[in-house]
């Protein structure tokens, strides 16, 4: 066989023909359509023929190089693959065959071969599905910090197909220890110093882009209290007892980013598109919210009083998506109505009313 000029030679020694086979090459070839792989069809023309050619094939080939991703913290990085050159492996049994039966030595020539994953398809699998934004105040730079370790934790984890993500198992426990500060978490329907305080918006920014993107919503939580940040329905609460829970349907990874800068707290999930995705949520049910002083009574008015704690409307809420024409329920959120609790005002914050009488001495 010859290769760029260059003769290869196969010492062998063919074993005999099988009752009714008159060459080689017609040998070679039934075996060939039966399904066998080359070493062996060689193997059965001459002992051992195949482990060298076998040798021949390794010494002279150049495997293809899938396209590969890389994952940092602030995004991914696509390196392309490489072609490789290899023999067309029946030709090459043929051109065999022809040399054990007396023939010239055929001319051979390496083929180009394509990787089995090229830069083309991991661009396809890594195109943006779902992105979400949320609002924060910079001012609070306890609160900023917290978002800002939990983005951390997030930003460039890769969901494998079928894999499920725990927003706490990834973020981990807020402590002091671990970076995070104390800000204000809601907690039985009001506002408190909690150490942690603001993740939840890093959780519901998550759920936001999850769902555009077409993850499955394996758990998820309203708060007790609308939150300022997303409308309602739509937030995700985390906490030491609940948590957000995700899980990838796609046949390929989904990679997580998340940022929060300069007040804006992104997330971005990059993957194969999962279809068409619609977000709408039911007709709410308001129940109105009431005033009450520090004793539980109903007050008609709060003039002369001044507000301890804001109370709000009771909302009862349901979301739903759909993906390419099918439907589905995502959840029913209740936010508890709460009253606004209020206290006698002292008196010199109390206006008197005017009046024209005049006194005298």
């Amino acid at each position: 066989m010859t290769l760029s000029g260059k003769i290869y030679r196969a010492n062998a020694t063919p074993l005999p023909l099988p009752v009714g086979e008159t060459s080689y090459l017609g040998y070679f070839e039934r075996l060939w359509g039966y399904g066998q792989d080359l070493t062996r069809c060689l193997d059965a023309l001459s002992p051992r023929l195949g482990e060298g050619v076998a040798h021949l094939i390794d010494s002279l080939e150049t495997p293809p190089q899938d396209a590969t991703v890389e994952v940092t913290p602030t995004g991914v990085k696509l390196n392309a693959d490489v072609k490789g050159w290899g023999f067309d492996r029946y030709l090459l049994g043929k051109a065999v065959a022809v040399c054990l039966d007396g023939g010239a030595p055929a001319p051979l020539q390496l083929v180009e071969t394509r990787a089995p994953v090229t830069l083309t398809d991991l661009k396809r699998q890594t195109q943006t599905i779902g992105r979400f934004t949320t609002l924060y105040d910079q001012g609070n730079r306890n609160r900023c910090r917290n978002l800002q370790l939990a983005c951390k934790a997030l930003s460039g984890v890769v969901l494998a197909s079928g894999e499920t993500l725990s927003f706490n198992q990834k973020v981990g426990e807020r402590t002091e220890n671990r970076g995070f500060l104390p800000a204000p978490v809601v907690q039985d329907g009001a506002y408190i110093q909690g150490v942690g305080g603001g993740v939840c918006q890093v959780s519901t920014t998550l759920y936001n882009a999850a769902l555009r993107a077409g993850l499955d919503v394996v758990e998820s939580h309203p708060h007790t209290l609308t939150a300022h940040y997303v409308k309602a329905g739509w937030d995700a609460m985390v906490s030491g007892w609940s948590d957000l829970v995700l899980s990838n349907p796609s046949p390929y990874p989904v990679y997580i980013f998340a940022f929060a800068q300069g007040g804006q707290l992104t997330v971005k999930l990059l993957g194969l598109p999962q279809g068409k995705v619609k977000l709408w949520t039911g007709e709410p049910t308001v129940t109105p919210s009431c005033d009450l002083d520090e004793e539980g009574v109903r007050l008609a008015s709060t003039e002369g009083y001044e507000l301890v704690k804001k109370g709000q409307d009771g909302i009862r809420i349901e979301t739903y998506r759909e993906i390419d024409g099918i439907k589905q329920r995502l959840r029913l959120s209740v936010y508890p109505t709460l009253p606004s609790v209020w206290r006698k005002a002292p008196v010199d914050q109390v206006s008197l009313p005017q009046t024209n009488e005049e006194t005298h001495p």
